[in-house]
Parts: structure tokens; sequence; C-alpha cells
């Protein structure tokens, strides 16, 4: 029976997996703050628009508008501003961490690849050399099988050879 393969690398084979996969679990937990950023910068894109729109359409209605309605309008319209450029600083900033943490999970997983192809080869060869010893030791019984076999004709006792 052949022996398990085992590889020596293992231990470090793991620790490259948890690496990379920590870098996984970072890359996609910035990339939820991004999409969150994002939709919260549509809604208040969306809010703005909606205002103004309200507000044009009271105006070509020929309606009366009060000019308090305006102020509060466009103060919110400035507020949302602001807001909105606070989260373009933010999702730009957000952008260059992604980026980077991209970029790490890059290198830990050629690292873990690097280690996974040692893995595979050290298999291939083990396979190789096991399959080889295994046709080595049936072509060994097969041999001994037909020298005893050989062995047992030559052993005829000669009291039985001479009635043939």
């Amino acid at each position: 029976m052949a022996k398990k393969f085992r590889f020596e690398l293992e231990v470090v084979l793991r620790m490259r997996v948890r690496a990379e996969q920590e870098r996984q679990k970072e890359v996609a937990r910035l990339e939820t703050q991004r999409q969150q950023l994002m939709d919260q910068a549509i809604k208040m894109q969306r809010s703005m628009v909606l205002s103004r729109d309200l507000m044009r359409g009271q105006l070509s209605a020929g309606s009366s508008v009060r000019i308090d309605d305006i102020r509060a309008q466009a103060s919110g319209s400035l507020h949302t501003m602001i807001e909105l450029q606070r989260v373009a600083l933010q999702a730009a900033g957000l952008h260059q961490k992604l980026a980077i943490a991209r970029q790490q999970l890059l290198a830990a997983s050629v690292q873990r690849k690097a280690v996974q192809t040692l893995k595979d080869k050290q298999l291939a060869r083990w396979r190789m050399e096991n399959e080889r010893r295994e046709t080595a030791e049936l072509d060994d019984l097969v041999l001994m099988r037909a020298g005893s076999a050989g062995d047992a004709d030559n052993n005829v006792p000669i009291a039985s050879a001479r009635a043939r």
C-alpha cells in the first residue's frame, strides 16, 4: 500500500488561502460602501431634480409662488449640493482604498497560486512515482509467479517422468 500524499507546505498554503480570503472580504466591504455612497448620491440628485421640477411646474403654471417657498427650495438645493460634494469626496477616497485593496488581493492570489502550483506539481510527481512503483511491484509478482510455476514443472519426480 502506498503512503498518502503529504504536502510539506500545506500550512503555508492554508495561510495563503486565508490571507486571500481576508483580502476578498476587504474588497467586498469596500465595494459595499462604494455602492452605498453611489446610491446615496443618486437619491440626493433625484431629490434635487424633483424639487426643482416641482418649483418650475408651479412657476410655469402661472400660479402664485411665495418668495419663502423659493428661498426654502434654493436653500434645500444648496444643502443637498454640499452634501453631494461631501459624498463625492468620500467616494474618491474610497476609490483609492478600493484600488489598494484590489492590488493586495491580486498579490495574495499570486502568492497562493504559487504554492498551489507547487503542490499540484508535487502531487503529479508523487502519483507518477506511485504508479511506477506499483507497476514495478506487479512486474515482480508476475516474475515470481512465473518463476515458481516454472520450478514446479522442473521438479517433477522421476517415477512420474518415466510414466509419461
